[in-house]
């Protein structure tokens, strides 16, 4: 089994692309061709490091933020979702009115963030402090089905880890989403912790896909990141092609959370339906909603000129 280290995410995902391209093998589920290694473990060992900054990448952060929220808000929101990837429409299921997998409300089952909380805040050494997102109704035919099996807090040596177990992950297309909106929760259980543990440090985020793949199509993309000068002989060299952006810090208080993710929907809405931008009294909102406006106003401005 390989053990696949970052510092940060560009590390862990250059690291995973070397490793898959030269330990993986080729498999064919559902006609599919992808190559993949069995059950690895990736560790980003500074979670605040987790937003995927490479150019070539392309992320879609805006689209990343809404997931990051709907998450941590335990709903769903396909109007949102799909205004900020309209590819996920391709997944929507039109006499459910939502997607079968989305995992705001599976969080919301059981009430399982808050009860982590309390677990951790109740026993620091607690091994229960779990959230199940897939589970038995699952076993059916969906578009939508969860890829992510369970997150489990951890506090240990006075650190909180979080250990995310999937069935299924794609290098190119779900890692680079999946561990920093994760690592946003542990970011947040940190922060709430600390109202108690007030010395309590962020340990690693540990991320463990049954399947870590990329897809054929995808392979040439994920090589094109890095530069082989010789077999075995690998040379990283888009890392300094990197863009600025950064993740918010989270600062706002366990007691707080619920009327900031009010006051975060809301002001999102406005920024969507009228384009305009009222900022709300929490700074790290603020960070999160400016990134929104700035791919509204885009999309507008491209609609604009292609009309002339």
């Amino acid at each position: 089994m390989n053990n696949i280290i970052g510092r940060d995410f560009n590390e862990l995902f250059i690291n995973s692309i070397y490793n898959i391209y030269t330990q993986g093998s080729w498999t064919k589920p559902r006609s599919f061709k992808c190559k993949e290694l069995i059950s690895p473990k990736l560790i980003l060992t500074n979670p605040l490091d987790c937003l995927c900054t490479i150019e070539d990448r392309k992320l879609n952060y805006a689209y990343l933020i809404i997931e990051k929220f709907t998450y941590l808000s335990q709903i769903s929101y396909p109007e949102a979702i799909m205004a900020y990837n309209s590819k996920m429409k391709n997944y929507f299921n039109q006499k459910l009115n939502d997607f079968d997998g989305a995992y705001g409300p599976r969080i919301a089952k059981g009430n399982q963030l808050e009860h982590s909380f309390k677990l951790l805040m109740e026993d620091k050494d607690t091994r229960q402090a779990v959230i199940t997102i897939n589970d038995w109704t699952d076993r059916k035919t969906s578009l939508d089905k969860p890829c992510t099996l369970s997150l489990q807090f951890l506090i240990r040596q006075n650190k909180l880890y979080l250990i995310v177990t999937m069935r299924s992950n794609d290098l190119l297309w779900g890692l680079s989403l999946d561990c920093p909106a994760f690592a946003f929760l542990q970011e947040v259980m940190w922060t709430w912790l600390k109202e108690k543990y007030k010395t309590l440090k962020l340990g690693h985020y540990i991320h463990n896909p049954g399947s870590f793949h990329y897809y054929d199509y995808s392979e040439k993309k994920l090589l094109d990141l890095l530069k082989i000068k010789e077999q075995e002989d690998w040379e990283i060299v888009n890392l300094n092609k990197v863009n600025n952006k950064k993740n918010p810090r989270w600062n706002i208080s366990h007691k707080e959370t619920s009327k900031a993710l009010k006051e975060f929907w809301k002001a999102e809405k406005v920024i969507r339906d009228k384009l305009i931008f009222k900022p709300t009294k929490y700074k790290v909102l603020n960070e999160y909603l400016e990134e929104l406006f700035k791919y509204n106003l885009k999309k507008y401005e491209q609609r604009k000129n292609s009309k002339k």
